[in-house]
């Protein structure tokens, strides 16, 4: 048993169809249970509550057992001077106020019904893949669908005091903001953050002044990145000496060395293969960010993420290595990913700041649009006998294990408050 599940009942008011009693008798009437509380102090604030005859105002704190009051030293602590009840699993000790007066306390062990109990018990770490996965696919497609919803929207929500704080400091810059999001994106998982730096370091202002010129972009992307010290291949050499003139023109300073990560990276995924590869977008579409919002569907978005890769690195996997195939543009799978990692949650926050929904609903539907990934953990869900089909799914269910299953956060699941809420007259699969 955890306080969190103590927590959760109280919070879902589970006590509704329940005569309580402190220990020692008294009724209990919960007239406000109180407002959750996540930081420090008592786990419920300003409830309401009648004890007796008398209606108390304060907080309530929860514990498996009541000695673990004084465990956590909240005998010395001033903000649980006001707490009026104390909710426990186990009684085993009497706990005091400063004044000498005792904490009413209410029993939990044999009020929550026995099934709910186990129930929660079946949500606890395990080697499943995840908690729930025996009952996961049985739950109503039309609740995982709105679910999986929020779990998309939740996913980007938790950027959003990063995205403020950005937009903000560039002074509504909306086209340096969606550079910054869309050049960590070519930087994949691994150099994610480097490749940030690098659109820190090469402003989109700096890449306007540039304009359509190729070599010249790919010289400053490069140089800044580190790529082109000690150049000894031609192109290499053609590249260092133009970023050596852009460097001072435009006073750019170069990332230090072991930031970019290329231990085993494939060619195309090396950091030199992706800067080249965002070089090639930023010639080809300058105003990247206006033809996004004038965009309706993601046939357009395809149709503007398809850039030919003409010159040097059509035909190179590095500076001295050749393709064995020549390559003519992004493959679908990239097209793909800078969609769901950088256009849609850009868009999203775009519309959220200023307050238009049409752009808000746009993003998610692009989502909807897009087909779903396909990697190692969706595999998993679908030998569950989930099948999601759109990239809204598959973000969905990524996020969900990521931020929920693998935390055993059950109790603040949608899927996990199904499972415990149904009734016990009609037993879900769980109670196998």
């Amino acid at each position: 048993m955890k306080e969190e599940f103590l927590h959760y009942w109280w919070r879902m008011k589970y006590y509704g169809t329940s005569k309580l009693f402190t220990s020692d008798g008294n009724d209990i009437q919960i007239i406000q249970p109180g407002i959750y509380n996540t930081n420090a102090g008592p786990d419920f604030n300003n409830a309401v509550i009648k004890i007796g005859d008398v209606i108390w105002s304060g907080d309530v704190e929860m514990h498996i057992k009541s000695s673990d009051w004084n465990l956590h030293r909240h005998e010395i602590d001033p903000a649980y001077e006001r707490v009026i009840l104390h909710v426990v699993w186990t009684n085993n000790k009497s706990i005091f106020r400063n004044d000498g007066s005792e904490i009413p306390v209410v029993i939990l062990d044999g009020i929550i019904p026995l099934i709910l109990v186990e129930r929660y018990h079946k949500l606890t770490p395990s080697n499943s893949f995840i908690p729930c996965e025996s009952v996961f696919p049985s739950i109503d497609p039309f609740q995982m669908s709105l679910w999986l919803e929020r779990m998309l929207i939740e996913k980007w929500m938790t950027k959003e005091s990063i995205w403020r704080e950005q937009i903000n400091n560039l002074k509504g810059d909306w086209s340096q903001f969606f550079h910054l999001w869309l050049t960590r994106c070519f930087g994949l998982k691994v150099n994610a953050d480097a490749f940030m730096l690098l659109a820190e370091r090469v402003p989109y202002s700096v890449i306007r002044k540039i304009g359509r010129k190729q070599s010249t972009l790919e010289a400053v992307l490069l140089g800044v990145g580190g790529f082109l010290d000690g150049s000894d291949a031609p192109y290499q050499n053609e590249l260092a000496s133009e970023y050596k003139f852009q460097k001072s023109k435009f006073q750019l300073t170069q990332i230090p060395s072991g930031v970019f990560k290329s231990f085993r990276a494939r060619p195309d995924n090396h950091p030199i293969g992706r800067i080249t590869q965002l070089a090639s977008l930023m010639v080809c579409r300058p105003n990247i960010w206006d033809s996004i919002l004038a965009s309706h569907t993601v046939g357009e978005l395809n149709e503007l993420l398809k850039v030919s890769s003409e010159g040097f690195w059509s035909e190179h996997s590095s500076f001295k290595t050749k393709r064995r195939n020549v390559v003519h543009g992004f493959s679908q799978e990239l097209i793909n990913s800078i969609i769901v990692n950088a256009i849609c949650p850009s868009l999203y926050f775009y519309g959220l700041y200023n307050n238009l929904e049409h752009h808000i609903t746009k993003a998610i539907e692009w989502m909807i649009e897009l087909k779903g990934e396909k990697n190692s953990i969706i595999e998993k869900f679908r030998d569950l006998g989930i099948l999601p089909t759109t990239a809204l799914d598959t973000q969905g269910l990524l996020f969900l294990k990521h931020a929920y299953c693998d935390k055993i956060k059950c109790l603040d699941c949608n899927i996990g408050h199904k499972i415990l809420s149904s009734p016990a007259s009609a037993p879900n699969n769980f109670d196998s």
